[in-house]
């Protein structure tokens, strides 16, 4: 209760219903008047999430894409209460929204922003607001007016330029194993053997750190060993899926490359893993 969709991308909020679960308390909300609230930073924060939790829109893996702007229209009077909040609003929102996006296993087209604005036109009433939601680029969003509270997320990881691009190891040597990543490079010598994975603390030894792999990514998801034979990949028993060139690899088990110059999807892809000889 409490939100109510107006259109696709526009919902109504009457903030005294956000909290009311239930069959009571939806039988209470439909014969009842909402009493006037104080519009504060918890309620923002609770509508946001509540909308996005509308989301129905999935990527090609079929992860949920939840909308990234957030035009959250007040009364004159709430907006003017909740104007002077703006540090405290913006330091909730940035928690509330990354947790929200974990629980709902959602993914974003960029970093959620939340506008917060008064409309005079709207002539809302105190305690109700609207929220238009859309999917935007970042190099898209307007900045911010003097007129609105502006809340930017940065939940989603920036794109990594070149500059950045980490490298963890780099044995030198012909023969050596490339490995290339969104977010670093690796290399592995001839005869070595090194398991992959996302950052944690105590790694393994002879471990290849992933870096901005997020929590989809196995501590420890591969192995790949550089033989002099050949290339061998080999997936834990407990591991998330590993694609192998479009081959789905079975848990606990292992595939020794033809070709060297291959690309390995991680966690139906979430990352993927480059790998290509050195000459």
């Amino acid at each position: 209760m409490g939100v109510i969709a107006v259109e696709p991308d526009r919902f109504r909020v009457e903030f005294a219903r956000l909290e009311e679960g239930g069959v009571f308390g939806r039988l209470k909300g439909m014969l009842s008047r909402p009493a006037v609230v104080t519009v504060d930073p918890f309620r923002v924060g609770r509508a946001v999430c509540a909308v996005m939790s509308r989301s129905t829109e999935r990527d090609v893996h079929g992860r949920l894409l939840a909308w990234n702007e957030y035009r959250v229209y007040l009364s004159r009077a709430d907006y003017d209460r909740l104007r002077p909040l703006r540090g405290r609003l913006s330091a909730g929102l940035d928690t509330i929204i990354r947790k929200s996006l974990a629980d709902l296993g959602a993914q974003t087209v960029g970093d959620p922003v939340v506008r917060v604005l008064f409309d005079e036109e709207a002539d809302l009433e105190q305690g109700v607001g609207e929220i238009v939601v859309a999917y935007v680029n970042n190099a898209d969003i307007a900045a911010p007016t003097d007129a609105e509270v502006t809340v930017r997320v940065r939940a989603a990881a920036p794109p990594r330029q070149a500059e950045h691009t980490e490298r963890v190891i780099e044995p030198e040597g012909p023969g050596s194993l490339r490995v290339a990543w969104g977010g670093g490079t690796a290399l592995i010598a001839s005869g070595r053997r090194m398991q992959l994975g996302r950052p944690h603390g105590q790694p393994p030894e002879n471990f290849i750190a992933l870096s901005g792999a997020s929590n989809r990514i196995n501590s420890v998801q591969l192995t790949i060993e550089n033989g002099v034979d050949g290339v061998v990949v080999s997936r834990p028993v407990r591991a998330n899926p590993v694609q192998i060139a479009g081959r789905l690899l079975q848990p606990g088990g292992r595939m020794v490359l033809s070709d060297s110059a291959v690309e390995i999807v991680l966690s139906n892809g979430e990352l993927t893993v480059s790998l290509s000889r050195l000459t």
